[in-house]
């Protein structure tokens, strides 16, 4: 009976801290989307990795943590963005898949919605966002044409 009390209380345990996790993952997302509504050149330094990446839907390829500055400048300067997470998948229990759905408005590029999958890593016990690849599905291009 006492390995099976001790079993509940470790699954219990593991439980909480997916919980706490999940919603430490959804707080670094929704801050950084929130900066970006706010136009915040560099967004929320203390949300990404030092070592940062990004790869855009046309293929452009960006390392270091975000500057937005010029962007919100020229053809972001109307620009707002709502992120919907779609699962939250652990790697690790420090690394974390997230999928997630985008849209701008205020923007001119057509198509505006898509697909985004961002990798977060747990450093000193803090996510941040180390990897983001968005895609802009087919079908939606050619709708857009």
């Amino acid at each position: 009976m006492t390995a099976l009390r001790v079993l509940v209380i470790v699954a219990a345990s593991a439980a909480a801290a997916a919980a706490e996790d999940e919603t430490a993952i959804r707080r670094v997302l929704a801050d950084s989307t929130a900066a970006f509504n706010r136009h915040a050149p560099n967004l929320t330094p203390e949300g990404y990795a030092e070592e940062f990446d990004v790869v855009s839907p046309a293929g452009e390829r960006l390392t270091g943590k975000p500057n937005l500055g010029e962007a919100f400048k020229t053809f972001l300067k109307n620009a707002k963005k709502v992120e919907t997470v779609q699962r939250i998948r652990y790697i690790r229990p420090d690394v974390a898949l997230v999928d997630a759905e985008f849209e701008f408005t205020g923007v001119e590029v057509k198509p505006s919605k898509g697909l985004e999958t961002l990798v977060l890593v747990k450093v000193d016990g803090r996510w941040v966002i180390t990897a983001l690849r968005t895609m802009i599905p087919v079908t939606a291009v050619l709708a857009a044409k």
